[in-house]
């Protein structure tokens, strides 16, 4: 499964922070040990089940390509295909697009 592009949902306080570390981490990357990231196709679903109001909210626009951490498609929700996970921070270099999170 290679898509040309993932998709992350963060907060925009926290995307502003990461710019100047170089690097994005979620809080809970020290617990899970990996960032959620999602396909074209998950995008829908991610959107509607745990960002159902936007605001405050990018949308980050990946290039796996571009990822210095390793990515691995595990499940995690019922009744879905396999999602990416980013095991390490994201590298903001591999973020190529961010925009408000659509309504």
């Amino acid at each position: 499964m290679h898509e040309p592009v993932l998709y992350h949902i963060a907060p925009a306080h926290a995307w502003a922070a990461a710019q100047t570390t170089g690097e994005y981490r979620t809080p809970d990357l020290p617990t899970t040990g990996f960032i959620h990231l999602c396909t074209p196709a998950q995008l829908p679903f991610v959107h509607n089940k745990f960002f159902p109001s936007p605001a405050g909210f990018l949308l980050l626009h990946i290039d796996p390509s571009k990822l210095a951490a390793p990515l691995k498609y595990e499940h995690s929700e019922p009744d879905q295909p396999p999602f990416p996970h980013l095991y390490g921070p994201l590298n903001n270099s591999a973020v190529i697009h961010t925009e408000p999170l659509p309504e």
